[in-house]
């Protein structure tokens, strides 16, 4: 069970995620999001977060709920900050998904938030 918040500063969004979130509380965590205001850039501080129990089919199934309304966000970008390696792994993984499936946005992982903000082109004290 994991808690997933959302914070709206202008055109991003900051999700985080504390816990151990299961695959379907992050698809309903991204369909409810897309079914509001989604913004253009996202970070995902995942830094909180245990992604071990998470497997490739579930990373597939992530990009499959994206994909659905991926077009909203055409020329967006998603940053997602970890503070583990397998929460890395995960994450680059997850970045070869998008790709492979023509998602309209770009998505990195990071290990901290500055490298995030200034890939994002924000300041980094969106945490």
């Amino acid at each position: 069970m994991a808690e997933i918040s959302t914070t709206i500063l202008g055109n991003m969004s900051i999700r985080k995620v504390i816990g151990i979130p299961t695959t379907k509380e992050l698809v309903n965590a991204l369909e409810s999001y897309y079914a509001s205001r989604p913004t253009k850039y996202i970070l995902w501080d995942l830094s909180q977060a245990n992604l071990n129990r998470l497997t490739a089919e579930d990373l597939k199934a992530l990009v499959k709920a994206v994909k659905k309304f991926s077009h909203v966000r055409a020329g967006g970008k998603t940053a997602i900050v970890v503070s583990d390696d397998v929460s890395f792994g995960m994450g680059r993984m997850l970045e070869v998904f998008m790709e492979l499936q023509n998602i309209p946005f770009q998505l990195r992982v990071f290990r901290d938030f500055s490298s995030a903000s200034e890939w994002l082109e924000v300041k980094s004290n969106t945490r």
